[in-house]
């Protein structure tokens, strides 16, 4: 069985990948804060900022096969407020990551943004990327700086992510969800589209890449429904049974004045299904299977 490390295991993706990829493979985790899973074989706190010797010295003890990293300064307004943190932890931690897996030589799969394409109408293909944002320029940086370390890393350009897991920051519908339980008012934009992608189904095409031995290539992984913000907060609410008359449609540039930047950011995962035989499930099918795991887990 392969030993794969999970960076940033406490965070919505890295804690939804642990519980999904656990069957197949021995999950070890890094975290910072917040304990990872206990569901892993070991875990090793990672300060982004400081010294990766640590980091380095515990792969090598454990005999790590595989890197999935994770671990980010994910949201946009905290990079902005520190462009120098940003770049420390999304753009050097992944390029000394790298340096790593390259010197152990072990697969390096590295999750990146739907947040990359800011310009012209999608879905978008894994050549039209043009960030706009500091985030997603931070994450650009890294996937070009981890590509000149370790030529034989994968990344994958992640949409709108959703599952039954929490972790420490939870996702838009934890956020969505637990808002409405509040009984208070939250705004959707009617005009910015996306390509909502479950945790699950991002696991199971790191499945297949890590099975099939693949290298050297940038996929993009979204769902298959190209959906606003708005028209997806009511789909869910259906489901979650969430009272839709407190989901108010709004603009996106009476929030935001990146509005004009970010309007779609939708994916085109052509290549990751031609590539792997990946296909996405159905949004209205797992957001059923969430809402039946989220009452399970409650």
């Amino acid at each position: 069985m392969k030993k794969v490390l999970i960076t940033g295991a406490s965070g919505f993706l890295g804690y939804n990948l642990c519980h999904d990829l656990g069957e197949v493979y021995r999950i070890f985790t890094t975290h910072h804060k917040t304990k990872a899973p206990a569901t892993a074989a070991g875990s090793i706190q990672w300060d982004m900022t400081g010294s990766f010797k640590p980091l380095d010295n515990w792969i090598s003890a454990n005999h790590i096969d595989v890197v999935i990293h994770c671990a980010a300064l994910s949201k946009p307004g905290l990079c902005s407020a520190d462009p120098q943190l940003a770049h420390i932890m999304n753009v050097d931690a992944t390029r000394e990551l790298g340096l790593i897996a390259a010197k152990h030589k072990i697969t390096m799969i590295f999750v990146s943004t739907d947040l990359v394409y800011n310009s012209g109408a999608g879905p978008h293909k894994e050549d039209e990327a043009d960030p706009y944002l500091l985030y997603s320029e931070t994450k650009f940086d890294a996937e070009m700086k981890l590509f000149t370390v370790y030529p034989s890393s994968i990344v994958l350009r992640s949409g709108l992510m959703y599952g039954s897991y929490h972790g420490s920051s939870g996702s838009f519908l934890h956020e969505n969800d637990k808002s409405l339980t509040r009984c208070e008012h939250i705004k959707l934009f009617i005009d910015q589209y996306r390509s909502p992608v479950w945790s699950r189904d991002i696991a199971n095409a790191v499945h297949r890449i890590i099975s099939m031995g693949l290298k050297s290539q940038i996929y993009n992984i979204g769902g298959s429904t190209r959906i606003n913000r708005y028209d997806l907060g009511m789909m869910a609410a259906d489901v979650f049974n969430w009272d839709q008359n407190k989901i108010l449609p709004v603009p996106m540039d009476t929030i935001t004045k990146d509005a004009a930047f970010l309007k779609d950011c939708s994916l085109d995962s052509a290549r990751l299904e031609k590539e792997t035989g990946w296909k996405a499930t159905s949004l209205a099918d797992s957001l059923k299977v969430v809402a039946s795991e989220w009452a399970t887990l409650q």
